[in-house]
């Protein structure tokens, strides 16, 4: 008897962990997909039953990108955001308020006179919905998503720079979204002192040297970029100058990789694409991925870092250096980079010495 109850308990002991061992693993807590819509942008984030849309490519694309939000398993998009009345962002608008439920419309206070606005106001209208204007400093949440809208806020002369720009947090990880935002807007944002430090950075219009500035890239530090982008297309986007900036930081654009998606649990990133291959990730590897790796030796070309210990090891730093833009910033600067990416100093000097050149937010 006694040997048959130890048969029993060994038996649901076994189950127990069979059960545990196949269950599947917990859903993430975002998914941000970029869907490839060729030389425009389309982003979906679904979290926790909630859904956003930034933008929905062109006119052609609408009927896709509807179609690809459907294969989700999404019937009603929360937050409808036109980054900016241009086509190639709000093309597809129309066609995602005609063909699902749609919550909220947020739009910047910019018109046009385009027959794409006029189209995506008639959705809206016939839809019984309205249009939210985008204010900067407005917040608003979807699922586990926090966004905080940053941009637009002021007057320009160039439609690109009213794009709403939005920052996304969910758990300890952050994304940035910035539409077409060139570096006027930049700037402002980046004079307003607002958090704009993020895991991953969506590249501003498609690529092109009118937009991620030195100061703006720096003030972000992401770990990853996007860049959605048409192939071969006529803009010459993504410019060498925006991918010589981006060089250390693990990048993703649609032209070679199809839609791309990220998924975080709130702690960490991981990426799948529809074609191509994953990049091969920078020396300086993102410690929100993968562990943190032994940093190769520098080339000999490279200048050298004259570091004392107690600096290289970050005690009693009064400076810290940026590995891949190569500016130093007081310890209190909102721009800091990741900590893969720093470099200790123990005087301004020695920073200077090290080819350093100071940061253009902090003034050190």
């Amino acid at each position: 008897m006694r040997m048959k109850k130890c048969l029993s308990a060994i038996l649901i002991l076994f189950l127990l962990l069979f059960a545990c061992s196949c269950s599947p693993q917990s859903a993430p807590k975002a998914q941000v997909h970029f869907i490839d819509v060729g030389q425009a942008d389309a982003i979906l984030i679904v979290s926790g039953g909630a859904a956003v849309l930034i933008d929905a490519g062109t006119n052609s694309a609408g009927q896709s990108v509807l179609d690809y939000i459907k294969a989700q398993g999404v019937s009603k998009i929360d937050f409808l955001i036109g980054t900016h009345p241009h086509e190639d962002h709000i093309g597809g608008l129309d066609t995602i308020i005609n063909g699902l439920d749609i919550g909220q419309v947020i739009m910047p206070r910019h018109s046009s006179n385009t027959q794409t606005y006029e189209d995506v106001l008639t959705a809206v209208k016939n839809k019984g919905l309205k249009i939210h204007a985008a204010q900067a400093g407005g917040s608003f949440a979807a699922g586990e998503c926090n966004f905080t809208i940053l941009a637009p806020d002021g007057d320009y002369s160039n439609t690109n720079n009213y794009s709403v720009v939005l920052r996304m947090s969910v758990g300890s990880v952050s994304m940035l979204f910035t539409g077409d935002a060139e570096i006027q807007s930049e700037e402002r944002m980046l004079k307003e002192g607002l958090t704009l430090k993020s895991d991953l950075l969506k590249i501003a219009h498609h690529g092109s040297d009118t937009s991620t500035s030195p100061e703006f890239l720096e003030a972000v530090s992401p770990d990853y970029a996007v860049i959605s982008v048409g192939k071969d297309n006529s803009y010459g986007h993504p410019s060498q100058a925006t991918l010589k900036a981006l060089e250390g930081i693990e990048l993703y654009r649609t032209d070679l990789m199809g839609t791309i998606t990220a998924s975080t649990d709130g702690n960490k990133i991981t990426f799948s694409v529809s074609k191509g291959k994953l990049p091969e990730r920078p020396s300086s590897a993102p410690s929100k991925v993968i562990p943190t790796q032994t940093a190769p030796k520098a080339s000999s070309s490279a200048p050298a870092l004259n570091q004392s210990p107690s600096a290289a090891e970050g005690r009693d730093a009064a400076y810290i250096g940026n590995k891949n833009t190569r500016k130093f910033h007081l310890p209190s600067c909102s721009g800091l980079p990741v900590q893969a990416n720093r470099i200790f100093f123990s005087s301004r000097e020695e920073a200077l010495n090290a080819g350093m050149t100071p940061c253009s937010i902090c003034n050190p």
